[in-house]
């Protein structure tokens, strides 16, 4: 006589193997992401320094005042390359006027700014002379959070120069300017 065997389920360690797999794809897949997040940070990081590096070039090559500007504007941070411009009528001001596209420097729920130390936060309260004016668009810039002046001729910084703290998803970079040769370091925080 035969035996009759309905036994038509997983076993149970057929079972186990699956979810192990299943397991091991999620990890996977959650520390991926969260990758993602920690490297955007260093991509800003790294695209400001880079901004501050061509401000330093613009300002030794070309005539006038330069400057760097990094501004916060309905939750985006950004920074632009501005020249320094006389007002035109009795006011006679100064204001600092655009003189390239915005790079975009992420959104402020996901990284954060802060200035930690030098020159560029001369009361210590976070307040910077932004030199606005009474020139067109000034307003329209939004919030400036930091801004960096190179000298013409020996590039050195001569406002701004200090170090400033990028904190994003699961990582923190800060940048600092040397007053004295205008130099660019990048560093991770511990």
């Amino acid at each position: 006589m035969m035996k009759d065997n309905t036994n038509s389920g997983f076993s149970l360690i057929e079972l186990i193997i699956a979810m192990t797999i299943l397991l091991v794809l999620s990890g996977m897949i959650f520390l991926g992401s969260d990758s993602a997040r920690r490297k955007e940070t260093e991509k800003y990081a790294a695209a400001l320094g880079n901004e501050i590096l061509m401000a330093r070039t613009a300002s030794m090559s070309k005539a006038g005042k330069w400057r760097l500007g990094l501004y916060l504007k309905e939750k985006e941070y950004y920074c632009i390359l501005e020249s320094e411009e006389k007002a035109s009528g009795e006011s006679g001001g100064v204001y600092w006027e655009s003189r390239s596209e915005k790079v975009r420097l992420g959104h402020a729920g996901a990284v954060d700014y802060e200035w930690v130390s030098g020159s560029g936060d001369p009361d210590g309260e976070g307040n910077i002379s932004d030199g606005a004016g009474t020139g067109e668009g000034s307003l329209e810039k939004g919030k400036l959070i930091h801004a960096w002046r190179f000298d013409r001729d020996t590039g050195s910084c001569m406002e701004g120069a200090g170090t400033l703290k990028v904190t994003g998803v699961g990582r923190t970079r800060t940048i600092t300017v040397y007053k004295e040769n205008g130099r660019v370091d990048i560093s991770n925080v511990k």
